[in-house]
């Protein structure tokens, strides 16, 4: 009778696991989810030098664990223009040559760094593992954590992961808040493996946290992006007197899918920094780099803000 029992208790175990616990034959790999229209990002450790990938699709509450893929990255990204720290001549912070005037930017230093919204901008110094050393920026989306361009963060030419060192609201030596760093952070896994402008963005989550109002992120529709007003606060490395902030205006010219081409001025430096709607005063975009043709930033877009949610 006993042995009945423990049978009939063991067949009602294993019923009740088979109906909660799904088997991997009915789950998708991690390749077929991958395939599908997912927001994929590298994570990074800074304290451990661990790395691992996480993986979401639209609407999903939680982040899958995926295979790290290799970097294909065998060289900077032609957007990308690492700037060295402290190397930049001296100078003024001009407008971009060459644009209609209608849009051209007007820049102009921020000499109160302590107000809203450029309490909430951060300069990042980034030490890379062969020495190299450069300033990028980046904004509060809370107040321990840094939305940034990936390329400050992360660099294969330059030999990985760097360190990172954060400035909020610096004005030349003035240091109003102490400088913080990060103890783990993440990127685009597209911009990981191949680099592309239009996926350059992370996140890093600081040992610390910096008093303030951080800034809120927007998602826009094309029609509400085109010939918006907005406005790129940063470092740029161009900048007199150095490691100070500016902010430079123009106007969205060209939306796409997940990037948008905007009039203001952008220079080595600037990128990470949050390219803001002027009527809102929430981030529409990151700025990640420039040319004769204009400025390009990472759009905020629905799946950003998803992540930005749940993981960051």
């Amino acid at each position: 009778m006993k042995a009945k029992k423990f049978i009939a208790i063991l067949t009602s175990v294993i019923i009740v696991l088979s109906l909660t616990v799904p088997t991997f034959a009915n789950q998708e790999s991690p390749q077929e989810f991958l395939q599908g229209q997912t927001t994929a990002m590298v994570f990074h450790d800074f304290e451990t030098g661990e790395t691992h990938a996480l993986a979401m699709r639209d609407g999903d509450t939680s982040a899958r664990e995926v295979p790290t893929p290799r970097s294909m990255l065998s060289r900077t990204p032609s957007h990308v223009e690492y700037v060295e720290y402290g190397s930049a001549p001296s100078g003024s912070f001009f407008n971009t040559p060459g644009l209609d005037s209608r849009i051209a930017p007007t820049t102009s230093q921020v000499t109160n760094t302590r107000t809203h919204p450029y309490g909430s901008v951060v300069q990042i110094i980034t030490t890379w593992p062969n020495g190299f050393r450069t300033v990028g920026s980046g904004f509060l989306w809370r107040n321990n954590t840094v939305v940034t361009a990936a390329h400050t963060l992360f660099s294969h030419q330059h030999g990985g992961w760097g360190f990172i060192e954060v400035n909020a609201a610096r004005d030349g030596s003035f240091f109003p808040f102490p400088t913080l760093s990060p103890t783990r952070g993440a990127i685009s896994m597209e911009f990981w493996q191949r680099g592309e402008a239009q996926h350059d963005f992370g996140f890093i989550v600081l040992n610390g946290s910096i008093p303030g109002s951080p800034l809120n992120i927007q998602s826009l529709a094309d029609s509400q992006m085109t010939n918006l007003s907005v406005r790129a606060v940063g470092y740029p490395a161009t900048a007199h007197p150095q490691n100070t902030m500016w902010r430079s205006t123009g106007f969205v010219v060209q939306p796409s899918l997940n990037s948008f081409t905007s009039s203001h001025f952008g220079t080595g430096g600037l990128s990470g920094g949050p390219v803001i709607n002027n009527f809102t005063g929430q981030v529409v975009g990151i700025h990640v780099g420039s040319s004769p043709h204009g400025s390009f930033a990472k759009r905020i877009t629905i799946p950003v803000v998803n992540f930005l949610l749940i993981n960051a």
